[in-house]
Order: structure tokens, then C-alpha cells, then sequence
């Protein structure tokens, strides 16, 4: 099918995945959108996280995977009621990442004939070395013509950027005086945590050379993490970012002058936001999974 087939108008993109899964879906959108810049494109998952794909240049809508009638594709008998199968009819190609089933799941997706169903692995293969962006746009084999993998990014709304300004100005932060840096000591599992000293050191050396202000988002596993780093940092200036919603917490990021962190959702997210960025991994594959673009880095520690 040439891409500007009328036939590839409406697509689904379904992934439930964590923060940093979500965000580096961002290339397959904008893939799927610098071919087809007149698809609507729909991206269902956990709402506050595909929430973060929806820009300008990126989807139209996110859909919460909660919607009503979903769990019957996971059913093991059964088949699909009018109302899901309605709604999943009217989408011309539905990309659907998942672990298991794939093959049941994709003949329950294939509600008419001439749709395109794809039902991609979620996770890409650990001996393969492909970077998890190529592992997703690599499902779209035989529907659009293969080139260069655009870098992950999230588009924010200038109101948001203004609100997250007014933001920092309510916490008594002047970003004229200081340099703002993000600091994400926690991660989802303890294994993906760089040692502590690492993030303290590079707050006593940034604050050799100026004045600094020191973010740090703390998500609902962090808080001890976190407490711990307040403790031993040092830092003469330090705000904690408490559960910020996703959105918020991007625009907030997006302002920083550089950002460092552990293998991460909230990395990836400052990566995306375009931030100079330093990412570490502990224990993950930077080949799969360190975030992309030409303002980051990733560095291996123990």
C-alpha cells in the first residue's frame, strides 16, 4: 500500500506499558505521522502516560485501556460484542503491543477483512541488540516504507510551558540566578538506583562552579530514596517535584537547563523534553533501552 492510501486513514496504537515504555512509543507516532501527516491516530494505554503522546505532531487522542468492552479480547472464550466490535471496526490499521496471545488477539482485532491488524510483541528480543524505537516502528513491516528512526519527543502545549513557569515561580525559584538541574535518584525496581554518591558528587561539582537549584521528581516508590538523597547531598537549594501529574511534570522538565538520572521513565521524559541529559544504567541494556537524542548521554556504572 503506497502511504497515502486513503485505506491507512484511522489507526489504533495500543500499548500498556510503564512511563519510559510510553514515551519511546513517541518515534513510532511520529513515523507513522511524517508519512501520513492527514492519519488520525488514536494511541490507547494508561491514561495519564499516553496522555503524554498527544501533541501536534504526535497523536490526535489518547483512550484509557480501561474503556469499557477491551477485556473481552483477553477472554478465552467468547467472541466480540457489537459495541467493541463497532468500535474497533472503525479504524483502518490497528497496531497492538502485547506479551502473550498474540495470534487469538489479532483474529478477535480483525473485525473486517481489508483492516490492517498488527500484534507486535511488547518487549523487544534482549539477544537481538535493537533499540526498543526500532523494535516498535519494525511492526509497521510491508505497511510503510522503512527510514531513519526518528529520536523519541513529547510536544507541549505553550500554556503548559507558562504553567510550569508560574509553577517554579510559586515555589520561590529564580531561574535567572541559578541553574536548574533535574536529579531522578529513584527508578521502578532498586537494581535500575545508580549509588547515591554518584548524584552528590555531581551536586558538589556543579556547585563548585555556580549557583544551582536542584529538582528532584519523586514518584510514589521514591520517597525513601529520595529522603536519603536530601539527607546526603549537600545541595544548598533543593525542591522535591511530589507526584506531579505526567504532563505537568514534562513541562517542568522541559525548563531545566540539565537533567541526570537512573534508568528511568522520568529520564526518558527529560530526553524527550529535549534537556541535556545524562542517563546511568545499572543493570538494564543501554543498547534497548537508554533514551535517545543529541543532547544525551548514557553512562554504564556499578
Amino acid at each position: 500500500m503506497k502511504a497515502n492510501d486513503c485505506a491507512l486513514r484511522r489507526w489504533l496504537i495500543v500499548r500498556q506499558g510503564a512511563i519510559g515504555d510510553t514515551i519511546l512509543l513517541s518515534s513510532l507516532i511520529r513515523f507513522i505521522r511524517s508519512a501520513i501527516p492527514s492519519a488520525w491516530i488514536e494511541v490507547m494505554g494508561v491514561y495519564e502516560r499516553v496522555e503524554l503522546l498527544v501533541g501536534d505532531h504526535m497523536a490526535d487522542s489518547a483512550l484509557s485501556s480501561e474503556r469499557i468492552g477491551m477485556e473481552e479480547l483477553w477472554m478465552e472464550h467468547g467472541g466480540v460484542s457489537g459495541d467493541l466490535s463497532q468500535f474497533l471496526g472503525s479504524y483502518d490499521v490497528i497496531l497492538y503491543f502485547a506479551g502473550s496471545n498474540r495470534e487469538r488477539l489479532r483474529k478477535r482485532l480483525q473485525i473486517r477483512p481489508d483492516m490492517i491488524v498488527r500484534v507486535h510483541p511488547a518487549l523487544p528480543d534482549e539477544q537481538a541488540y535493537m533499540h526498543c524505537t526500532d523494535h516498535y516502528i519494525s511492526v509497521l513491516h510491508g505497511i510503510l516504507p522503512r527510514k531513519e528512526t526518528p529520536a523519541p519527543q513529547l510536544d507541549l502545549r505553550q500554556a503548559e510551558i507558562l504553567e510550569a513557569q508560574n509553577y517554579l515561580e510559586s515555589l520561590g525559584i529564580d531561574r535567572r540566578n541559578a541553574l536548574l538541574v533535574g536529579l531522578h535518584v529513584g527508578a521502578g525496581g532498586r537494581a535500575k538506583r545508580a549509588p547515591l554518591r554518584l548524584f552528590t558528587l555531581a551536586v558538589k561539582s556543579l556547585q563548585s562552579q555556580r549557583p544551582i537549584v536542584c529538582l528532584v521528581p519523586q514518584g510514589p516508590a521514591d520517597h525513601e530514596i529520595v529522603s536519603r538523597f536530601v539527607k546526603q547531598s549537600g545541595a544548598e537549594s533543593i525542591f522535591i517535584l511530589n507526584e506531579l501529574p505526567l504532563r505537568k511534570l514534562a513541562s517542568v522538565l522541559s525548563l531545566l537547563e540539565m537533567f541526570i538520572g537512573n534508568d528511568s521513565g522520568i529520564t526518558h521524559m527529560a530526553a524527550a523534553v529535549g534537556r541535556p541529559t545524562l542517563a546511568l544504567f545499572s543493570t538494564g541494556n543501554p543498547r534497548i533501552w537508554r533514551p535517545l537524542g543529541k543532547r544525551v548521554r548514557t553512562m554504564i556504572v556499578k
